[in-house]
């Protein structure tokens, strides 16, 4: 920062909402028609890749929660459209009971819609919609860039291009595999193959009566990256958005057009914390996440949320980690809370990542007014507050 003193709270968050991947849930008095089925007799038991899915179900589809030994009455209650996102390659006991499988194609044969994912695809072999998926591997592993290829127009892909990625290298997955290599003994659609084109149906709709079926087994349907930061989830969550409204649930939300802020839409943070190893300015350009500062250690104040740190002018600031790959999205939100204590000279970047070409800067100018810069193609766009922020607040 270019300003004599200024504090910066504990928590500066840089966020990108994809207005697409951004889903608001239904209201409290709206049925349920969508289901997300689950192997524990509550979300809260399931293991992390099904807990992932299980939060953009509710949280984006408005899906209520049913156990797998409790699939019949759901059916009975007006579930229209049922997703099994399945993390083990082991079938759970009650749904391989013959009547519970009577009720699911019973209620497939009356127009009902499902969805099986991870694991999952192994039912429609229970079900005798399918044989036994050729391809069956769980071996967690870090990923590459993971997608999918596109065989052919379908609803399924609407918003999407012919070849996409849902899952950004670097990232630890479960890396579940459940397809059918010879697309010939596949008895529904291939819909798409892997991103690599290695002749697999990653992904099939299957029929029944008048009901559908989407079977999706490939290890770049991942929803749980172990925390590493997943620049494609925006696809694979419109990628579920879309097969759930082709398997009937009409009433889906709009994806929003505006970007909200939601827990997992952060693209990159730093949270300023008093352990944070300060380092000198000549080890600040070797390190990706650190505190520069000098002469001396740096100050810390109390702030918004816990503690402040206090930049000096001229020798105190924060290194970040910066993307690893370029993300193209719908908007883009930068936010910092800060308290100028002395106005500038001219104008102070606060959050800043730039070049000639491309990035943007978020700070306020010397009359203390708050500024954002983004340049996009060589061209800076300016955008200025008309009043100050009041100084030492």
């Amino acid at each position: 920062m270019c300003s004599r003193k200024a504090i910066l709270t504990l928590v500066m968050v840089l966020w990108v909402g994809l207005g697409a991947g951004l889903l608001a849930p239904w209201g409290a008095a709206t049925a349920q028609p969508v289901r997300f089925v689950g192997e524990s007799a509550t979300p809260e038991a399931l293991d992390p890749e099904a807990a992932a899915a299980w939060a953009f179900a509710r949280d984006a589809l408005g899906a209520g929660y049913v156990a797998c030994d409790e699939v019949e009455a759901a059916l009975a209650d007006g579930a229209r459209v049922l997703w099994w996102h399945h993390a083990r390659p082991e079938l759970p006991a009650p749904l391989q009971h013959p009547r519970s499988r009577a009720a699911v194609l019973a209620w497939l044969n009356q127009g009902g819609g499902l969805l099986l994912t991870g694991f999952g695809p192994r039912y429609a072999e229970r079900l005798d919609l399918a044989p036994f998926p050729t391809r069956v591997r769980n071996q967690p592993t870090v990923s590459g860039s993971w997608g999918f290829q596109v065989r052919g127009e379908h609803p399924l892909f609407e918003g999407l291009p012919e070849r996409f990625m849902t899952v950004s290298e670097g990232a630890r997955v479960r890396n579940a595999v459940c397809w059918w290599s010879d697309p010939a003994g596949f008895p529904g659609d291939w819909l798409a193959d892997t991103s690599d084109g290695r002749g697999a149906v990653a992904i099939g709709a299957l029929e029944h009566g008048v009901g559908r079926v989407l079977v999706i087994g490939a290890g770049a349907y991942a929803w749980d990256t172990d925390g590493a930061l997943n620049l494609h989830a925006q696809a694979l969550r419109r990628l579920t958005h879309n097969a759930v409204g082709y398997l009937g649930a009409q009433e889906l939300p709009a994806l929003a057009s505006k970007p909200v802020w939601r827990e997992g839409a952060v693209f990159g943070h730093w949270r300023l914390h008093r352990q944070a190893e300060p380092v000198a300015p000549a080890e600040g350009a070797e390190r990706p996440d650190c505190i520069v500062s000098f002469p001396g250690p740096p100050s810390w104040r109390p702030g918004v949320a816990g503690e402040a740190l206090e930049f000096n002018g001229h020798g105190t600031y924060v290194v970040g980690p910066s993307l690893a790959e370029p993300v193209e999205v719908d908007a883009l939100g930068v936010q910092a809370w800060i308290a100028v204590r002395e106005l500038p000279k001219a104008f102070a970047p606060v959050v800043a990542q730039r070049n000639r070409d491309a990035g943007f800067a978020l700070g306020v100018d010397e009359r203390g007014r708050p500024v954002a810069r983004v340049v996009v193609d060589g061209s800076e766009v300016y955008f200025q507050r008309s009043t100050p922020a009041p100084l030492g607040e």
